[in-house]
């Protein structure tokens, strides 16, 4: 087919957009674990953290409720978990790592026991998938590096299934499948970068192309500030894989859709062109496609605190490109995507993802914000 020009509209669905990144949990105390004997009597799902509280008898014959912080909404769903895993009025028995200023009955780090005996846990929920072997897995990471083999992780590979079209359910993953910590994502974290920059590893990768402002930046950025931008709107869509999402793919006759999370990408295949001097969230785009590759072009992107990554800022000059293409036996769309922002940057940033084909996966639905849960657990 004859390569046509094509608008990609980036809108927001039903509800509030996930989170960029999670906060630091240095704030609980590894040292100590409460347990919580009752019913859960509130469910928060919600952005930058899941919250589940439970109302019973602790271990001093108290009766209290407890909060138990959860990872990002995202990152449960990845976990195993639902919005019902459990709801309101279950029995169980929570666990976790008290907040180590005592300010409020707040715990991280939870497991939780149900009625039949079946142990979940804030990493490993009901419906987790196998774990591989990561003796199997890459040891080459995206920017060059050695993947840390330890730890443990998923093949997100595992059940992926041909697809003769583009509609469908698809598993986002590092192209070999294996999703872990960020030492098997990103590769270890230099020293020197270590020491001078208190970025995440999946941040660090980004140091080696930043200029003096993007170090500048990068330097500045403090895990745990409450003026963290952590109810933003992700500016990247589907250009890290930080979280495993769930995406799906839809054709219609004049346009390909993509869905993540309660966003949407909508391509109109049509020959229109970018409004000049415009800048959104999402940014705006156009691209070709030739019935097997999709190669889409954003631009016109709003400045961004997090637009590069957690802590790395982004103007208005910033460009990405994603590159689709179909693998071998159609199980999987590889997806090249650069980045490139010459207000933070010396030169493109490169990242390589995979879009695993699936029947029985799940998109997460919308979920909304609740930023004052976060302050709350600073609260003395």
């Amino acid at each position: 087919m004859k390569p046509r020009s094509i608008f990609i509209a980036l809108m927001l669905a039903m509800g509030s957009p996930s989170v960029l990144a999670h906060h630091s949990r240095a704030m609980f105390n590894t040292d100590v674990r409460i347990s919580v004997s009752g019913e859960v009597s509130r469910v928060d799902f919600v952005n930058p953290h899941a919250f589940v509280y439970v109302e019973g008898v602790t271990e001093s014959g108290e009766v209290e409720e407890w909060g138990f912080e959860l990872h990002s909404p995202s990152h449960m769903y990845f976990n195993g978990w639902k919005t019902d895993t459990l709801e309101v009025g279950d029995p169980v028995v929570a666990s976790g790592n008290p907040l180590r200023s005592g300010a409020r009955r707040i715990a991280g780090g939870g497991s939780f026991t149900l009625a039949n005996g079946e142990v979940i846990t804030i990493d490993s929920g009901p419906d987790t998938g196998p774990a591989p072997d990561f003796a199997e897995a890459s040891t080459a990471s995206e920017s060059g590096g050695e993947r840390n083999p330890a730890g443990p992780g998923r093949n997100m590979a595992f059940g992926a299934t041909p697809n003769d079209g583009w509609d469908g359910l698809y598993q986002v993953a590092p192209p070999d499948g294996i999703f872990g910590p960020p030492g098997v994502l990103y590769g270890r974290m230099p020293a020197e970068i270590r020491e001078e920059f208190g970025l995440t590893a999946a941040s660090a990768r980004f140091v080696p192309v930043l200029n003096e402002k993007g170090r500048t930046a990068g330097r500045a950025f403090v895990s745990d500030s409450q003026d963290n931008p952590w109810c933003s709107p992700d500016p990247y869509l589907f250009a890290h894989h930080e979280n495993s999402y769930v995406v799906q793919i839809e054709l219609r006759p004049d346009q390909v859709v993509l869905r993540r999370d309660g966003h949407e990408l909508v391509v109109h295949i049509d020959g229109e062109h970018p409004p000049a001097g415009e800048l959104f969230t999402w940014g705006y785009a156009v691209g070709q496609w030739d019935g097997e590759v999709l190669t889409i072009d954003i631009g016109n992107y709003e400045p961004n605190p997090w637009g590069i990554a957690r802590g790395l800022p982004s103007g208005a000059q910033k460009r990405v490109t994603h590159v689709f293409s179909w693998r071998e036996g159609r199980t999987a769309l590889d997806v090249d995507t650069t980045m490139f922002d010459p207000e933070y940057m010396t030169a493109p940033f490169t990242i390589e993802t995979s879009f695993f084909h699936k029947e029985d996966l799940e998109l997460a639905p919308p979920i909304g914000c609740l930023e004052q849960t976060y302050e709350a657990l600073r609260a003395e």
